[in-house]
């Protein structure tokens, strides 16, 4: 499996993953947790409230990382189809 590949299957497994109900649940269980903790947390514990917001954060920058795979893996399919394209009609 050439690069190409790769990217379109982990496209894929990245599409499936955050369309399944229960990464949707997840996700949104530890994000609400994450709110709900920065909205207990002692407004004088700023050290709390940059732990909670880097958590934030990284849950966000995984979110990212799975739809970016999805980006990559339509723009590969793309690349696939083209060259096939091209080398049916002889380009």
């Amino acid at each position: 499996m050439d690069d190409t590949e790769r990217a379109v299957a982990d496209g894929e497994q990245a599409e499936y993953i955050l369309k399944h109900p229960l990464h949707k649940m997840a996700w949104n269980g530890i994000r609400d947790a994450i709110h709900e903790m920065l909205a207990d947390v002692n407004m004088h514990d700023t050290a709390g409230q940059k732990e909670l917001l880097r958590s934030l954060k990284n849950l966000q920058r995984v979110k990212d990382a799975y739809e970016t795979a999805v980006n990559n893996g339509y723009v590969a399919k793309d690349s696939l189809r083209r060259s096939k394209l091209r080398d049916f009609i002889g380009l």
